[in-house]
């Protein structure tokens, strides 16, 4: 118990610290998606943190990391992120709620195609159910064909 502890509070740490915002140059008011600000590709050591959060008991932290993955994968898409793929798959089949099995589902979609996603239009703003609303919608009028 000490140390599923342990390790929550230290997975909340780390997606507490580099918060989201979104950046906005007085000249060009498009904004941007960014993790922390810093531009940089994720270390390997955080990426194995989101892993770990998507395998959490908690379904708070499970769909937190959903969010802070696909947020990732929009910000990076070039960035190799197979390991973070297999544990969203694997959530897509076996998460245990729906609303997790839903996320993962988009999120899924999202990390085999990021290009389905106009990141101009996803804000930072807003819930976690919000965003994947935003992208569920886009990735349907994208992937529908309507007659």
């Amino acid at each position: 118990m000490k140390t599923m502890l342990l390790t929550l509070m230290s997975l909340l740490l780390f997606l507490a610290g580099p918060q989201l915002r979104s950046q906005s140059n007085e000249t060009d008011t498009q904004e941007t998606l960014s993790l922390g600000g810093t531009g940089q590709v994720p270390s390997a050591r955080a990426l194995c943190n989101y892993v770990h959060g998507l395998k959490s008991e908690n379904d708070g932290v499970v769909e937190s990391s959903l969010y802070f993955a696909v947020r990732l994968r929009l910000a990076f898409p070039s960035c190799d992120v197979e390991d973070l793929s297999k544990a969203i798959d694997a959530l897509v089949a076996h998460g245990r709620t729906h609303s997790i099995r839903h996320k993962a589902f988009v999120a899924s979609t999202i990390f085999a195609s990021p290009k389905l996603v106009d990141t101009e239009s996803v804000r930072g703003t807003g819930t976690i159910d919000t965003f994947f609303a935003d992208i569920s919608r886009q990735i349907t009028s994208k992937l529908v064909v309507q007659n």
